[in-house]
């Protein structure tokens, strides 16, 4: 006695081209984005702490400075000319 399969459907088409291909995109990103972690987490492994504290400051100086420059206060926290209005 053998089972008799059940007739078997077309194969399911792709809703869009354009959802396929915007799919295949955000897994790349996601590819890139986990290399991008791992190559991060290996520098902090290796780098001393004074090193990462460099590196922070420096990338983040001019973001500090433009934001003190906005509230009206010098980076180094004492009171500089107030803001044009």
């Amino acid at each position: 006695m053998t089972a008799s399969r059940p007739a078997a459907s077309p194969p399911a088409r792709p809703l869009s081209p354009a959802l396929d291909t915007t799919f295949k995109i955000g897994l790349v990103l996601k590819g890139l984005d986990g290399i991008l972690e791992v190559a991060g987490g290996l520098l902090l492994l290796f780098l001393s702490p004074a090193a990462i504290e460099h590196i922070v400051r420096m990338l983040t100086a001019h973001e500090l400075e433009y934001q003190a420059k906005r509230a009206g206060r010098h980076p180094a926290g004492t009171r500089g000319p107030a803001p044009p209005q």
